[in-house]
């Protein structure tokens, strides 16, 4: 499996947001920032391309939640996450992701076009690391009842830890 990476574009107040690879815990403080530099102005669309990821654990899935949700509640806007592959498609709607965005088979005509930007990776110590996982789990707890039992464990634990 590749390394993950991340990449984003903005254009006409409209951001794709591009997971490329195996995206892991070791990116949840560039991910978790590049939710924040979104998020800090308005905008009008936004888009999560899963089209180049090969994993996506569950701390990656919690913080694009977190990036879904906070686009409705300050922009308007319902996110797209393009997600082609069958397998990435019944995960997300395991998780509960058709309550917080459109999930979509058809690359969005707006992402074809635009030239993204990599995010540097940074890395992060174990405290902050797990504040991100956390973060991430409490969040996809709220999108629908089987996740709550399924990361009741494991956040109970980190909140513990900390």
């Amino acid at each position: 499996m590749n390394t993950g990476k991340l990449l984003s574009a903005n254009t006409n107040d409209s951001y794709v947001v591009k997971l490329v690879g195996d995206v892991r815990v070791p990116l949840c403080k560039t991910i978790d920032e590049c939710v924040e530099t979104i998020c800090a102005e308005p905008f009008k669309h936004l888009t999560i391309d899963f089209s180049e990821a090969e994993n996506a654990d569950s701390t990656t899935l919690g913080l694009m939640a977190k990036l879904c949700i906070r686009a409705k509640s300050l922009c308007g806007v319902m996110p797209v996450i393009y997600t082609p592959h069958d397998d990435m498609t019944r995960l997300l709607h395991s998780m509960g992701f058709e309550n917080i965005c459109i999930l979509s088979g058809s690359q969005p005509t707006d992402s074809a076009s635009l030239s993204p930007i990599e995010w540097e990776s940074e890395c992060c110590d174990d405290e902050t690391a797990k504040n991100h996982v956390l973060e991430a789990h409490r969040t996809l707890m709220t999108l629908c009842e089987g996740n709550e039992s399924q990361f009741s464990d494991l956040v109970k634990h980190l909140e513990a830890e900390l």
